[in-house]
């Protein structure tokens, strides 16, 4: 067992997905503070001994190991001041808000408190998610230790140089699920354009997908390679592609989608971190 005491600001869709996959991991004992003004987002989380509901900040006053601000980017600046007197020197505080730079956070912490930025995203509550991680200076041993513990728990964690870094990765790992989801559903749509009942086609997009991704991590060769193998010259799976094929319409629709999250990132820096 690892006892780390973290306290968890926020516990909306991205709070409570962290939350979910620390609480799968049987070693790591907590305890989780949960600091909320709404008791019942954390409810479903109680009846583990190692969920603790904090409704005031005023009222906690044990500084915690790790502090993870888990609330939207245009609440941050607002939020977090109501918990400085929690952080010392030791304080590793930890963001999942998207937007905000490293050096946003240091009007928050003493000089030798570490902030650290973390992209996770929504496969973290059942433990397959991917975590972006960089810091404003480079952790100690045990900090790096006893951080990597608890965001290993969600899935695979990916420490990165810079801000900068994180914001090029994050259209596609952070954003990257809500963008298959809205495939999965145009997918969906097509299916029943063929007269294919809708809860149907529902299910086997679903089915369609997770067996992919369980084929894709158990197969070493590249999805190109895949894709190739996967299609018969002149047969269906070829006419589809050469839908996708023509003028590179995919590529660019893509290139498109990733580049308008990209650079809300840089819109939200101008907008909530000043």
């Amino acid at each position: 067992m690892t006892t780390t005491d973290v306290l968890l600001i926020g516990c909306g869709a991205m709070g409570g997905a962290l939350l979910k996959g620390w609480l799968m991991n049987p070693d790591l004992q907590g305890p989780f503070y949960v600091a909320t003004p709404r008791r019942e987002s954390v409810t479903p989380f109680l009846s583990d001994t190692r969920v603790r509901f904090v409704e005031d900040p005023a009222n906690f006053t044990t500084p915690p190991r790790i502090i993870v601000c888990a609330v939207k980017p245009s609440m941050v600046a607002t939020v977090l001041p109501a918990y400085m007197r929690l952080m010392n020197e030791g304080t590793l505080l930890v963001s999942v808000a998207a937007g905000l730079p490293l050096a946003f956070y240091a009007r928050f912490l003493l000089p030798q408190a570490a902030a650290v930025r973390v992209m996770p995203n929504l496969a973290s509550s059942v433990g397959a998610g991917i975590s972006l991680m960089c810091a404003s200076r480079p952790l100690s041993g045990e900090e790096n230790s006893v951080l990597h513990h608890l965001l290993a728990a969600t899935g695979r964690v990916i420490p990165l140089e810079s801000d900068d870094a994180l914001e090029a990765l994050t259209p596609l790992t952070g954003c990257g699920p809500a963008f298959l989801f809205r495939f999965m559903e145009a997918l969906t749509r097509a299916t029943q354009a063929l007269g294919v009942d809708a809860e149907i086609a529902a299910d086997l997009t679903r089915a369609l997908i997770t067996g992919c991704g369980t084929f894709l991590e158990k197969s070493p060769l590249p999805v190109e390679t895949l894709r190739q193998q996967v299609t018969s010259p002149q047969g269906m799976t070829w006419a589809g592609l050469e839908v996708f094929n023509e003028d590179a319409c995919l590529d660019k629709l893509l290139t498109s989608v990733l580049q308008a999250s990209f650079m809300r990132a840089k819109e939200m820096k101008d907008a909530y971190g000043s």
